[in-house]
């Protein structure tokens, strides 16, 4: 998770750049060309950021983005380290999650994911019962 301290960093960063409350195009290419970090660096930590693949950062999006650029100038962004940080190691919907979890403090975060887990657990078992007793 993104700690609270810097995630009000990254998202003063976010309004000083935002236009209709996204950053994309030039005003994101300067964003995040201030890293100094190679093209291919700044495209992959793009594509991590970019969660609703719109083209654009919303200020989630923008927070997310930094904290990779952040993370990356020590370690590569593709690392699933890095990656770790912002969500939970248990919970493959993460994905989809992330862009809720990075606002929600660590521990909530990893109950949320946990209870999905279990939640979807439960419906698999669910599904097997109701089709062991009708094939039985």
């Amino acid at each position: 998770m993104v700690p609270p301290t810097e995630r009000a960093q990254y998202a003063a960063l976010f309004h000083q750049s935002a236009v209709d409350g996204y950053v994309s195009g030039a005003p994101a290419r300067q964003l995040l060309g201030q890293s100094g970090l190679p093209k291919l660096s700044l495209r992959s930590i793009w594509d991590l950021a970019d969660m609703d693949r719109d083209g654009a950062l919303d200020e989630v999006e923008c927070v997310v983005s930094e904290f990779f650029l952040c993370a990356s100038r020590t370690q590569d962004p593709n690392d699933s380290t890095v990656s770790a940080r912002l969500c939970c190691p248990q919970c493959f919907f993460c994905g989809a999650f992330v862009h809720y979890l990075s606002l929600l403090p660590d521990a909530v975060a990893d109950c949320v994911c946990l209870l999905l887990w279990l939640w979807l657990w439960l419906w698999l078992w669910l599904w097997l019962c109701v089709c062991m007793h009708v094939y039985c």
